[in-house]
C-alpha cells in the first residue's frame, strides 16, 4: 500500500512469500495451481487471480523497478533535501484544505 502499487486479490504476504521463496519470479509461477511445488491455503483461487491479471503485473513491476540507465545532470548534492518554500506550501495547503501538513515540514528555504 506504501508504493501505491496495487497488488492482485488475495496475495498477502505470506502466500506471496511462499510461492515466490519456491520460484523466485512471477513469470516462472505455474497457471494451474495442481502444478505449484508449495502448500499454499487457497492456492486455486489465486491460481486463478495470477492467470487473470499477468499483464498488470508486468507493469506494477515496471513501476517498481529503479532505472539506473537513465543519465543524471545534477550531483549527489543539488538533490540533499534544502527545505520547502514555505509560501508556496501554505499556498497548496489551503487549497488541499491540509493546514497539518505545515507542521510536519522540518526545514524552510529562505
Amino acid at each position: 500500500a506504501a508504493d501505491g502499487i496495487p497488488g492482485i486479490r488475495g496475495w498477502g504476504a505470506k502466500s506471496s512469500a511462499r510461492v515466490l521463496a519456491r520460484y523466485r519470479h512471477i513469470e516462472d509461477i505455474p497457471e494451474e495451481a495442481f502444478l505449484w511445488k508449495v502448500k499454499v491455503q487457497g492456492a486455486k483461487r489465486l491460481a486463478a487471480n495470477l492467470r487473470s491479471h499477468r499483464e498488470e503485473l508486468k507493469l506494477y513491476r515496471l513501476l517498481a523497478t529503479l532505472r539506473t540507465d537513465v543519465p543524471l545532470t545534477e550531483e549527489l548534492e543539488d538533490l540533499r533535501w534544502k527545505g520547502a518554500r514555505k509560501e508556496q506550501l501554505e499556498a497548496l495547503c489551503r487549497e488541499l484544505g491540509d493546514k497539518d501538513l505545515l507542521d510536519r515540514v522540518h526545514g524552510w528555504l529562505d
